[in-house]
């Protein structure tokens, strides 16, 4: 399954698509003391997913109405699975071009950045602190589930957004860390379409599947919204 995330940029910034291909596989087995690995107990089997960093760009100069075409003509490629997922980021401009997006008949979560604590949900998706976001890419990258296509002319780019992106800038007065790119960056819209769209997989659709033991071959990944 595809996973798109959006980052919409502001004016004059870039706008971004990232495009992820996620898949499941058995998670390692661990040997418990008596030597007998948990997946011959009569325990579930679990199934994690992993994610390949498939395709990315960077948009500058154009119209939110014209992304809303680009983003379209992304979903209807053949290359794209038939039930990919769009999350796009809904902070400040992002709500009215959700509401473009979904006159194109796609049908987009919006998740919005917000400098708060909890989750919440929203109209159009999810209110997510950011520092949630950056933990969880953090974890996915740190537990090497993610992997880029190096041949990608972005990949060194996003590579750089991301080492700045995840490292606390200040601590503030209440002792709370934020999160952020600096100067020498500048742009973070690569990261931020990955770590909406990770944040939504990995807390939403769920980063690991439990399968009853026995039943794998019953499993139909596409009923549990995974591929």
């Amino acid at each position: 399954m595809h996973l798109i995330g959006v980052d919409l940029g502001r004016q004059n910034d870039f706008a971004a698509p990232v495009i992820l291909e996620d898949e499941l596989i058995l998670e390692p087995v661990t040997i418990m003391p008596d030597g007998v690995p948990p997946r011959y107990r009569d325990v579930p089997t679990s199934l994690m997913r992993i994610y390949n960093l498939v395709d990315m760009c960077q948009w500058r100069g154009v119209s939110y109405p014209m992304i809303t075409r680009r983003i379209k003509d992304i979903t209807i490629s053949p290359l794209i699975s038939r039930d990919y997922i769009l999350v796009v980021d809904a902070t400040g401009v992002g709500i009215p071009v959700i509401d473009m997006m979904r006159e194109q008949d796609l049908f987009p979560i919006g998740i919005t950045i917000t400098g708060g604590n909890v989750v919440t949900m929203s109209e159009f998706g999810y209110n997510v602190p950011k520092r949630d976001i950056v933990v969880n890419m953090q974890v996915v990258f740190q537990r090497e589930r993610i992997r880029i296509a190096e041949e990608l002319e972005l990949a060194a780019t996003f590579r750089d957004q991301l080492k700045h992106y995840t490292t606390p800038d200040k601590l503030t007065a209440r002792g709370k860390q934020t999160f952020g790119n600096d100067a020498e960056v500048g742009n973070d819209d690569l990261v931020t379409a990955a770590g909406i769209v990770l944040w939504y997989a990995e807390k939403v659709l769920g980063s690991m599947v439990q399968l009853p033991t026995g039943k794998e071959k019953e499993f139909n990944p596409a009923k549990a919204g995974l591929s």
